[in-house]
């Protein structure tokens, strides 16, 4: 299906694929309004026009599968990653929305964010499935948003900014991300994260680890910040690292918690960590005046 036309075009049939699909926004945007089904075959999104899906569908998203540098925007029903650790193109640009209570279900054991592809889960019921706790990573110039009572769940490791640099986590306005264990910022530099706002029922934004949770540590990761602001809350189990290197390979990571903000941390082998004679510069700073920046 390709739209080359300026004019957004809209179709409301309901289709069953029979075989590998691919939808093409080369100039105009689609609006897909039927149900779409057939899970034994793929589907690939194209072009930099938008495609908004509104039906109940269930779609096997191919390898790269979006790719363009358009925008594929979920707002109903479930949509299933089961082909391959990359769903986005790797030239970058791509930006997935999930909303209006739908789901994305990523079943493969590894889902990558990668190349300066944005990811966006918002709404309330909508949620990112990762059914088998899969390891989730984000990395490389990209953004993963949570936002408005959605809910990220399910996942083994978040593993953020390895081997990267410059890319955000937003939790924000109820926003929820949940794992067993957060490896964040490890083999990267100038990583953000955020968490903090309530959504329209006043519920705050929370990330959850269960087995613990590593900023700026190990390998070669420097100059990360986390900021947990009003109505955020960051909790990890199992103890908590910041700054943690071989060589000075550590430094310069930061964690601020402000405005009402609330970070929790218990238990586990190592306990709380903050750097070591080799990665110095390592700082928490917990008030309630620090400017929010950099975001």
């Amino acid at each position: 299906i390709t739209n080359n036309s300026i004019n957004t075009q809209t179709i409301a049939n309901n289709i069953v694929l029979a075989s590998n699909s691919q939808w093409n926004t080369a100039s105009g945007a689609v609006v897909y309004a039927g149900n779409l089904t057939g899970t034994n075959f793929t589907f690939t999104k194209s072009g930099t026009g938008k495609l908004t899906f509104t039906g109940v569908n269930e779609i096997k998203l191919a390898a790269n599968g979006i790719t363009g540098g358009g925008t594929l925007t979920i707002a109903g029903g479930v949509t299933t990653n089961v082909a391959a650790v990359f769903f986005f193109g790797t030239a970058g640009g791509n930006t997935l929305v999930v909303t209006n209570g739908a789901t994305f279900a990523c079943t493969n054991s590894v889902c990558t964010v990668d190349k300066t592809n944005t990811v966006v889960i918002a709404g309330a019921g909508t949620v990112w499935d990762g059914v088998d706790y899969p390891k989730l990573t984000v990395k490389s110039d990209s953004t993963f948003i949570v936002a408005d009572g959605a809910v990220v769940t399910n996942i083994g490791q978040f593993n953020y900014g390895s081997g990267g640099r410059n890319s955000s986590i937003i939790v924000t306005n109820g926003g929820r991300i949940s794992a067993a264990e957060g490896s964040m910022y490890q083999g990267g530099n100038l990583h953000r994260l955020y968490i903090g706002g309530t959504n329209s029922a006043g519920i705050g934004s929370i990330m959850h680890f269960t087995n613990g949770f590593n900023l700026g540590s190990t390998y070669v990761c420097s100059s990360n910040t986390a900021i947990i602001d009003a109505d955020g809350t960051l909790y990890s189990g199992a103890g908590f690292t910041l700054g943690f290197g071989w060589n000075g390979t550590g430094v310069c990571n930061s964690i601020i918690v402000t405005n009402g903000g609330q970070f929790f941390t218990s238990g586990g082998t190592w306990g709380t960590r903050i750097g070591d004679d080799y990665s110095p510069d390592n700082w928490v700073w917990v008030g309630g005046t620090h400017p929010v920046t950099g975001l």
